[in-house]
């Protein structure tokens, strides 16, 4: 409100706690009323039991005076973005910004953040770290796979849908990890053998079995869906 040009303004989240619309209007004497669409619940009761007013009175330690309203509202996501939330990191003693959970090919600007990440990459400007969106080619990602580089290695993390099941996990060295880059730039397997022969000293025949058993063990173990 200190940079607004206007004495007086009616703020209209879209859903918010009915409490943090009070809590807004009574802090801001420029907010005249602040009306959402839609009530969100606090879930912190529930969530935290009989803890919850110990809870409550750590919250209100680490926020002090710079908070509207203490409580964690149920979740909500839109088409186009995803609300901001933060956890406490104990050892910084400070805040922090969480990650994103909802996966690209729900999100526009997860969308647009990822197909920049896959830009830069491939100008080799920055070590790979991607939450992959799944394309349209014959070969591609299966949802919910996360990858990283490390030490030369490529591991392969697939997020299960149930939050309580296991996450399968794969690590990919050397030529593995070749022909998971191909497989991701080219999207199918006769581009995919075109590039790999470029960087290895192998006959074609033993390079398209390797690859195609290589496509096949990730497609069993949902990295990959092939077409």
């Amino acid at each position: 409100m200190t940079s607004c040009e206007f004495r007086s303004v009616i703020f209209c989240p879209l859903f918010a706690p009915a409490g943090l619309c009070d809590a807004i209007q009574r802090a801001e004497p420029g907010v005249e009323a602040c009306l959402n669409a839609v009530d969100l619940q606090d879930v912190a009761p529930e969530r935290f039991g009989t803890a919850y007013p110990q809870w409550l009175e750590q919250r209100r330690s680490r926020v002090g005076e710079k908070g509207y309203w203490l409580g964690i509202p149920e979740p909500v996501a839109f088409a186009w973005c995803e609300p901001k939330s933060k956890y406490w990191d104990p050892e910084a003693g400070c805040y922090r910004a969480s990650w994103s959970l909802v996966p690209p090919s729900f999100s526009l600007n997860r969308q647009h953040e990822a197909e920049r990440i896959r830009m830069v990459v491939m100008a080799g400007k920055k070590k790979r770290t991607s939450l992959l969106v799944p394309g349209s080619g014959a070969i591609r990602s299966a949802p919910r796979v996360l990858w990283t580089e490390i030490d030369n290695a490529v591991a392969l993390a697939r997020f299960p849908s149930d939050p309580d099941a296991g996450a399968s996990c794969f690590r990919l060295e050397g030529s593995a990890a070749e022909m998971w880059h191909c497989l991701l730039e080219h999207v199918n397997l006769d581009a995919a053998e075109a590039a790999l022969l470029t960087r290895f000293d192998v006959d074609l025949p033993s390079l398209r079995h390797d690859l195609a058993a290589f496509v096949a063990e990730l497609d069993k173990n949902g990295f990959l869906e092939v077409r």
